[in-house]
């Protein structure tokens, strides 16, 4: 990029007003981060370490908020989007609302049920579910009858 482009660019990131703290999520888990707030902004899905319903390390959460806006408690997405992996990152929804994508380092559970090869290692090394990061979606219809009432 040609540094004229740049500095207009930088100067651009810094205008506006200063960032205000935000945790919805309150005291739960020791970490929270990445948050995706919907289009809408009626609700944040955020990844929270350490929770106390946590499968694993790290696992997905959905904060609601109330048109006098307060933001509920978390709700544990579960295990169709929550697994016992630590790393579970980085959510966000398609532009129209209709898609969940989430990144998991899940591991497989059917077995292996081959003899393991420098083959066999390399073919797995590339498939999903082999404890490496991969992104999956899932339809988003659900999330909506996680709200508590009142949010």
């Amino acid at each position: 990029m040609p540094k004229s482009l740049l500095l207009p660019l930088l100067v651009l990131a810094c205008a506006g007003p200063p960032p205000e703290p935000a945790d919805p999520a309150g005291d739960t888990g020791r970490d929270r981060f990445n948050g995706f707030i919907a289009a809408d902004e009626s609700f944040l899905i955020l990844p929270i370490f350490g929770g106390d319903d946590s499968l694993g390390a790290t696992d997905y959460y959905v904060v609601f908020r109330s048109p006098d806006d307060r933001w509920s408690e978390p709700v544990h997405l579960g295990d169709e989007v929550n697994s016992e992996s630590r790393h579970e990152y980085s959510a966000s929804l398609s532009p129209d609302g209709r898609f969940l994508f989430f990144m998991s380092s899940r591991p497989r559970h059917d077995g292996l049920g081959e003899r393991l090869t420098a083959e066999t290692l390399h073919r797995l090394a590339g498939e999903p579910e082999n404890g490496n990061p991969d992104v999956y979606w899932i339809d988003a219809s659900w999330i909506a009858g996680l709200r508590p009432e009142g949010f």
